[in-house]
């Protein structure tokens, strides 16, 4: 379930539901401003996929990477130091650049493990 998206003019529709009672309804929708954009996702999926991808749209369209992590991997970049969680009972794995000296773990994250590394040639954020 979720909401029905009745769009202003000049709203880009992104999604429509398919099927049952909102068939053909906009599900998520998109609006360029002056300033910037705004992005409604009036949907709740069970498996997340969708909101996934709108997400990666609006980041790609304002020029910012993205990275697909394992499920329940989770990356930060924080002084300096680049810190992956792994939050799922099994065994995941992440890449880590060859450049990287790597702190604490390894790129093999176990159930609940953590590995904290720092790129030599990361220089964009100071």
């Amino acid at each position: 379930m979720g909401d029905v998206l009745t769009p202003a003019a000049g709203t880009v529709v992104w999604a429509v539901y398919t099927d049952q009672f909102y068939k053909g309804a906009a599900s998520v929708i998109h609006q360029n401003w002056v300033k910037g954009t705004v992005t409604y996702i009036g949907t709740d999926t069970d498996d997340g996929k969708l909101e996934k991808e709108v997400v990666r749209r609006v980041y790609t369209e304002a020029g910012v990477p993205t990275e697909d992590l394992p499920y329940g991997v989770v990356k930060e970049w924080r002084d300096g130091f680049y810190i992956a969680l792994n939050y799922t009972s099994d065994i995941q794995e992440i890449v880590i650049p060859d450049e990287a000296e790597v702190l604490i773990g390894s790129a093999r994250l176990e159930p609940a493990g953590v590995v904290v590394w720092k790129e030599k040639s990361d220089n964009k954020y100071k």
